[in-house]
């Protein structure tokens, strides 16, 4: 799919949508597949399954940028060992499920054990409705984790998104950290994004989790 990597950009003369950083990781988790190609006599691997470390980066990246207070995170360096993001997303992605329990059903639980409380949630099945998924999470300050999920390719994405006073953030592992002058600007490059690089993994269910540190009791 095709990839945007310029750091700002703007719709048809509308307000500008500013990428704070990109990340270049190594996007393959333990999951991938690979096979042995030859051309012109040259022999290489390439990957048949592009299992990414979506949940492992994004539960990273919620969880630094919740300790930091309100500063927000500022550069791809410090979100640390992408070995690390891996670790966290390949065990996720090795959980037993129960019967008709789904990946994003099943999402709760994980972040309890990555000691993320989740304080509210949306549910949704088909294609979700960016304007919704914008208004509901800017309806109140904090950091949310919104997946979605196509049975048809088995496959599915999650990003982080962070609203406070005055910002209007969203990570993606594979593009990095978008930031957005108004709510209206933020659907406009959510409908985009999500056609243009999310659309085979997109289309059977969705959810948003407001998330926080746990209470100690």
């Amino acid at each position: 799919m095709k990839r945007l990597y310029f750091r700002n950009f703007r719709f048809r003369g509308k307000k500008v949508v500013k990428k704070l950083f990109t990340t270049s990781f190594n996007t393959y988790s333990a999951f991938v597949k690979w096979r042995k190609e030859t051309v012109d006599g040259s022999t290489r691997f390439v990957s048949t399954e592009g299992a990414g470390i979506c949940v492992g980066a994004t539960i990273t990246w919620l969880k630094k940028s919740i300790a930091s207070e309100g500063r927000g995170i500022k550069s791809a360096a410090e979100l640390g060992s992408v070995f690390l993001m891996t670790i966290v997303h390949t065990t996720y992605a090795m959980l037993p499920l129960d019967s008709g329990v789904t990946e994003l059903e099943a999402l709760p639980s994980y972040l309890s054990s990555q000691d993320l409380a989740v304080l509210d949630r949306q549910y949704g099945t088909g294609m979700f409705d960016p304007k919704f998924v914008v208004n509901w999470v800017s309806g109140l300050s904090g950091h949310y984790i919104f997946g979605f999920w196509n049975k048809t390719n088995n496959r599915g994405h999650v990003v982080g998104i962070r609203r406070d006073v005055g910002v209007l953030e969203m990570f993606d592992y594979g593009m990095g950290l978008y930031e957005y002058p108004d709510t209206r600007t933020f659907i406009r490059h959510l409908t985009r994004f999500s056609f243009e690089h999310y659309s085979k993994e997109s289309g059977s269910e969705w959810a948003i989790f407001r998330v926080g540190l746990p209470v100690v009791q």
